[in-house]
């Protein structure tokens, strides 16, 4: 978990960097591993970072399913 809070000031920076361009969207890859903890996580830091809402829908199951 620590590792993902950290990279989550990553997050926060290049959503600041978009915002520059009007540009307010922030995509993360959802992959079949994370956990709960995890996905709660990112979320919260996208929401603290000024997203409006944030969708996790789909995953990366590529690597998962051998392909």
């Amino acid at each position: 978990m620590a590792l993902v809070e950290a990279g989550c000031a990553n997050l926060a920076r290049r959503n600041s960097n978009t915002k520059a361009y009007c540009v307010n969207v922030i995509t993360v890859m959802r992959f079949w591993s994370d956990c709960e903890a995890e996905q709660n996580a990112v979320r919260n830091a996208a929401l603290a970072a000024g997203a409006y809402e944030q969708f996790m829908h789909s995953s990366c199951t590529l690597w998962k399913k051998s392909g």
